[in-house]
């Protein structure tokens, strides 16, 4: 960031000088009072991966949720109401997820799931973050040289 006052690229601090509050660096901090101290200040360091061999899974909601759970009460033959109140949602709420206006959190899936005895939420492996992790590194980590080389290999 640069100072207010005489332009350089240094951490700055807050002073209050003439009843306005400025942020400079620490040489034209002299000019008034400091009210807080610099800005912790880091470093461009590169940031490197950690080769760990095993690929990251996540719970992902499939695509066509509101489908599923609109096909699964009606085959019941229940109302939208009956089915929140005997998972203890609100209505609203159920309506939105069945209209697809509003994707459901992985518990409330959960719930569904147990109650119509459907399908809606499924293991993603993340392939990159293994093709990452397996990636020959550097020293200083991946580098985009590294990703051709990978590229190239296929």
């Amino acid at each position: 960031m640069q100072c207010d006052m005489c332009g350089r690229n240094e951490p700055l601090v807050k002073i209050e000088t003439e009843g306005t509050t400025l942020d400079v660096c620490k040489a034209c901090s002299r000019f008034g009072k400091i009210v807080r101290a610099p800005k912790k200040v880091y470093s461009n360091k590169p940031r490197t991966f950690s080769k760990s061999a095993v690929p990251q899974t996540e719970q992902i909601i499939v695509a066509d949720y509101y489908v599923r759970i609109k096909n699964a009460r009606e085959s019941k033959g229940l109302k939208q109401n009956e089915v929140a109140e005997q998972l203890g949602e609100k209505e609203s709420l159920y309506n939105q997820l069945e209209r697809g206006h509003k994707r459901p959190s992985i518990p409330t899936a959960k719930k569904l799931e147990k109650f119509f005895k459907i399908t809606l939420i499924e293991e993603f492996t993340n392939k990159i973050d293994a093709t990452i992790a397996k990636a020959p590194m550097g020293k200083q980590g991946l580098t985009i040289g590294d990703m051709i080389r990978m590229k190239l290999k296929k």
